[in-house]
């Protein structure tokens, strides 16, 4: 597992957070050639550090996002994600490495309507894909085409089978079952997610199809 320079964990523990965490892909052990390293660092509400002060920390593969305590406990951060979802999939793809296994400890229950959240958060972010990659933004549709199609796969699936996948690597195989049609395409999110293949339009134009025709069957 990819993990926290030395001398940036030392740093951020002399901040005093209750807790620290790699999240994401080096939280759960599947880095690709372009994921970040991704650091949760939680904080007590009266010594909350925000993300600007922690800017200074931070690398163009070192990524790090400050959380009150209380937001976490509660399911209500200032993010632009599907709420409980996303600290859904945080819990199990989360290490503690200094602090209390907060995020590891917490416990989240999915409902339809956050399945539904998802995917209609999901979708938005294709459009926003599409855009990119006629704006030449290559790497922000890459991210958009690959993250859109995963994450409304997880939720999809969760809908249907009533076991969500909590690893890229469950996406892909359970949602090529429910899925079979769409089974090349989500495959092709995930080597797009750890930098493999070209992005075409058509991609982009097959991932809105895929992402309406799921959310219609549920």
């Amino acid at each position: 597992m990819i993990g926290i320079p030395l001398k940036t964990l030392k740093v951020l523990i002399a901040l005093n957070p209750a807790s620290i965490a790699l999240t994401g892909s080096a939280g759960g052990g599947e880095m690709g050639k372009r994921s970040d390293v991704e650091v949760a660092i939680i904080f007590q509400d009266r010594n909350y550090v925000s993300r600007q002060a922690l800017q200074r920390f931070t690398s163009h593969k070192l990524k790090i996002y400050p959380f009150r305590l209380r937001e976490v406990l509660t399911l209500r951060a200032k993010h632009p994600f599907a709420n409980k979802f996303y600290f859904w999939w945080l819990s199990r793809n989360s290490k503690t490495v200094y602090g209390e296994k907060i995020l590891e400890n917490l416990r989240v229950n999915l409902h339809a309507k956050d399945f539904n959240e998802t995917i209609d958060y999901a979708r938005g972010v294709a459009l926003s894909a599409m855009v990119s990659l006629r704006n030449k933004d290559k790497e922000t549709a890459r991210w958009g085409f690959a993250k859109s199609c995963l994450f409304a796969t997880a939720a999809a699936v969760g809908m249907k089978r009533k076991c969500t996948p909590s690893s890229y690597r469950e996406i892909v195989k359970m949602g090529g079952v429910v899925f079979p049609r769409w089974k090349h395409l989500i495959r092709k999110a995930e080597n797009m997610r750890r930098g493999k293949g070209t992005l075409s339009e058509q991609d982009i134009f097959d991932n809105i199809e895929y992402l309406h025709s799921i959310r219609m069957s549920l």
